[in-house]
């Protein structure tokens, strides 16, 4: 997992000409934001790539498939990510190739 990481940072830094520690210092500020921002207001925009939403699912009740009783399930937030169409459209575009 390690050697994943330092490569997605060796490859940004081949891409913005940036050495690779000032690289992984604005990944680890970018991250900082995302969480701060989802903290604040439960949405965070990221150009070009898509948007982050908290979502939050209420009360539910289920049922219990070993008792079949019924129980209540508290509220959930749930990490939705909704991607720009520029990147939807590179899938299509990747899938369709195939």
């Amino acid at each position: 997992m390690k050697k994943e990481r330092d490569n997605f940072y060796h490859l940004i830094s081949a891409k913005s000409g940036l050495e690779v520690e000032v690289v992984k210092k604005v990944y680890f500020a970018m991250v900082k934001v995302i969480i701060d921002e989802l903290r604040n207001w439960g949405v965070v925009l990221l150009p070009e790539l898509g948007r982050f939403t908290v979502i939050i699912y209420s009360n539910r009740k289920i049922r219990d498939v070993n008792t079949r009783e019924l129980k209540q399930v508290g509220a959930t937030k749930v990490l939705k990510f909704s991607p720009w169409y520029t990147i939807k459209d590179y899938i299509k575009g990747f899938s369709s190739q195939q």
